[in-house]
């Protein structure tokens, strides 16, 4: 207790960056993740077709939701407790890895077991090797990986979380190009560049988390205290985790299961297409959880809802410019055979701008300790999401799916509306028109970088 006392110690000594500076950082991170991720998609999709694009992008989403499954809430509730000082790195990673183990590893060797089965039914086209190997790597990456990540993100270190994904990216992208464009290896070569980043982003996070963490760290710990303040919070978080990941990615696994893995392609692309309206909204929820989280409440609320009068102006031009654009931009990246895609678009875009808002106002509420209210607003999603997927992806494929979504992430962004005002006593006006004031604040912080740039140039 006396070593995590002295980094606990250690920790409270380094100054968190300005909330400007932060959100700078982590946009250039989302730029840079777009980018490069978007010339992944148009690489896979060019090489793959519909059909290998739609494998891979199923067995990412059951992926993505498999560990949330395996760690219930504990990300969030990690990030909440250091970075609100309730614990040190060492308690929070040691009692982290001490469920894992417990609880994550058992869950991970069913998964396993059941792989025959998952491959003839929802995961219908992913190849049972690849989705063993992958299981391999993905413990891998929830014991060592996500924790590293999460440290990062709870000690606001954002232009070093910005070099990791610039990294990591880049090493996504020569992988693939290496084991996909050159040695032509398919599916099997998108997968392999998947496994490598694993290790590498490892070596990263420790290396930029060598002051405040050893290794060691992750030696499982049982310390009943520090577990019980994880779980605590993180059932709570898991909760509504396991409902927001319902309406994330319940569609893709249901289209593969009616449809196909070419439909999954399709429809993959629309979303890689219309992600680029979540840019700013999740780099600002990225930021604004932990600076909420050690804010008061008078700061937090303002600061909240600063960053939502400046979305309705965001969201207000890039959807209509995103409208125009995607029967140019999909059929010359992605090539003819993803012509399809374009229509899901202004289907997908409603639901787009919904989550953009009601991501702003889940982390407010989660950062000020009532993970609860989102949790009741993802429950309300997921009933729609499922209901609805069920009943028309049959009918209407991904048109259907992408209806839905918009339905789905609608209904929550009200129900989460609805406990936020109810929580903070403001009008609808103060939450999303904005001022002058803000639009100010935006002119300054552009006009800062633009001459951070050119005198940097």
């Amino acid at each position: 207790m006396k070593e995590s006392a002295s980094f606990l110690e250690e920790e409270q000594k380094l100054s968190a960056p300005s909330f400007t500076k932060s959100v700078f950082y982590q946009t250039a991170t989302n730029i840079s993740s777009l980018f490069f991720a978007t010339a992944v998609s148009i690489i896979t999709a060019r090489w793959l077709g519909p059909y290998g694009k739609g494998v891979i992008s199923t067995l990412g989403q059951f992926l993505a939701f498999l560990g949330l499954l395996l760690s219930p809430g504990l990300y969030t509730s990690l990030m909440y407790h250091i970075a609100s000082r309730k614990t040190s790195i060492r308690e929070g990673i040691g009692t982290f890895a001490f469920f894992t183990l417990i609880f994550s590893l058992p869950l991970t060797l069913i998964a396993t077991i059941i792989s025959p089965f998952l491959t003839h039914n929802i995961l219908r086209g992913v190849p049972l090797p690849i989705l063993l190997i992958s299981l391999i790597f993905f413990f891998i990456g929830l014991y060592f990986n996500n924790p590293l990540t999460i440290t990062l993100y709870a000690l606001q270190r954002f232009p070093q979380i910005f070099f990791t994904n610039i990294v990591s990216s880049v090493a996504n992208l020569l992988f693939l190009a290496f084991f996909l464009i050159i040695l032509k290896m398919g599916v099997w070569g998108a997968m392999i560049t998947q496994w490598l980043l694993v290790p590498i982003g490892i070596l990263i996070g420790f290396y930029f988390l060598y002051d405040v963490l050893k290794f060691s760290f992750f030696k499982p710990i049982a310390i009943k205290t520090a577990l019980r303040d994880l779980l605590s919070y993180g059932w709570k978080v898991f909760l509504g985790s396991i409902f927001h990941q319902i309406n994330l990615r319940a569609d893709v696994l249901i289209v593969n299961y009616f449809k196909s893995p070419s439909a999954v392609g399709l429809y993959s692309v629309g979303v890689t297409y219309t992600e680029i309206l979540r840019l700013l909204p999740s780099a600002l929820g990225s930021v604004l959880f932990p600076r909420v989280s050690s804010s008061t409440d008078e700061e937090a609320l303002e600061i909240t809802c600063q960053v939502t009068r400046l979305l309705t102006v965001f969201l207000i031009f890039s959807s209509i410019i995103s409208l125009i654009l995607a029967p140019i931009i999909i059929p010359l990246f992605f090539g003819a055979k993803f012509i399809p895609s374009i229509g899901v678009v202004p289907l997908l875009l409603p639901g787009i701008i919904c989550w953009s808002y009601s991501s702003q106002l889940s982390n407010y509420l989660s950062g000020r300790g009532h993970p609860e209210y989102p949790l009741y607003a993802s429950i309300i999603a997921s009933i729609v999401t499922l209901s609805g997927d069920l009943i028309l992806i049959p009918r209407l494929g991904i048109n259907g799916a992408a209806l839905v979504s918009s339905l789905a992430y609608g209904s929550g962004f009200l129900c989460g509306l609805w406990f936020f005002l109810k929580y903070t006593r403001v009008s609808l006006s103060y939450v999303f028109l904005p001022k002058r004031s803000d639009l100010a604040v935006f002119s300054k912080i552009i006009g800062q970088k633009v001459a951070s740039f050119r005198k940097a140039r």
